[in-house]
């Protein structure tokens, strides 16, 4: 995010938003979300303070539902489980 941050920092606002809409397949989708943030502010230090950046970057980290995928849990993880039920 900081690199694609650092390609387009010599744009306005303006022109970026327009180049996210006509182009924005150029950008990772997790880019293009906190890209105005990492131009904005020191983008690792809003991240670990409370506020928008942070609640929008552990939306994008939490699983939907609780489900990873491609997870498999460890054997003890399911020894713990067979164990308490």
């Amino acid at each position: 995010m900081i690199a694609a941050a650092d390609r387009v920092k010599h744009l306005p606002d303006r022109d970026l938003g327009m180049l996210l809409r006509d182009r924005g397949a150029d950008f990772s989708e997790a880019a293009r979300d906190f890209l105005f943030a990492c131009r904005k502010c020191d983008f690792h230090a809003a991240a670990a303070t409370k506020g928008r950046v942070r609640d929008g970057l552990l939306r994008r980290l939490r699983p939907d539902g609780n489900r990873l995928e491609g997870y498999t849990p460890s054997d003890v993880l399911n020894r713990f489980w067979r164990e308490s039920h």
